[in-house]
């Protein structure tokens, strides 16, 4: 079968993303129309998508449901088309004001994903971009340890075995499930605190 993602304007204000997964047979999963991944305010577009190396998918997208210069948003579908994170997905790249574009993901081939994008987050001016990469699995553990031996803090969500692998405030950040809407901001904490980003890598490096 195969995973299939397009820009729909149905919704005639915006511009939102939907899924289908069209099975070896012919058969549509969720039935005519396709399931909307990200139907919110503002434009969602630029979507991609590829296979987890399993039987589900990766998909990630330009949204600017909050930020009009566009963030990076991802989202995890299984077989049948059952979202592995909340409705509203997760931000893989949501600096505000900054532009987060172009995203490409790809399989790695070791049960990794890999999710690519270009931002300008360096630039002051907000005029040159740099090339970004992110490693995402279905089992995110094994990324956490690969952060840690690196003495890198992460930013997760409380689920799984999450909590037993990272110490929050500690050697990262724990997101409630329920508001994962401050992951993004987990990040930003991260990244504008070089102070707080130097005491968890000291942690981490223990």
């Amino acid at each position: 079968g195969a995973f299939i993602v397009w820009l729909d304007q149905r919704e005639a204000s915006d511009d939102n993303i939907y899924i289908e997964h069209v099975l070896s047979n012919g058969t549509l999963v969720n039935g005519t129309g396709g399931l909307g991944v990200a139907v919110l305010p503002n434009r969602q577009y630029s979507p991609k998508v590829t296979w987890d190396g399993g039987t589900g998918c990766w998909v990630a997208w330009v949204d600017k449901r909050s930020d009009n210069a566009g963030d990076v948003y991802v989202q995890h579908f299984n077989s049948q088309l059952q979202p592995t994170f909340a409705a509203n997905c997760i931000a893989m790249a949501a600096e505000p004001g900054k532009d987060e574009a172009n995203p490409r993901v790809a399989h790695a081939g070791d049960g990794s994903t890999l999710l690519m994008f270009e931002s300008n987050i360096n630039d002051p001016g907000n005029t040159q971009a740099d090339i970004f990469v992110q490693a995402a699995r279905q089992t995110p553990s094994i990324s956490y340890l690969d952060a840690f031996s690196y003495g890198l803090p992460v930013v997760t969500t409380d689920v799984w075995a999450n909590p037993e692998l990272v110490e929050d405030g500690r050697t990262g950040l724990l997101v409630h499930k329920a508001k994962e809407s401050l992951y993004r901001d987990g990040w930003v904490l991260l990244s504008h605190s070089r102070a707080y980003w130097k005491e968890m890598k000291e942690v981490d490096g223990e």
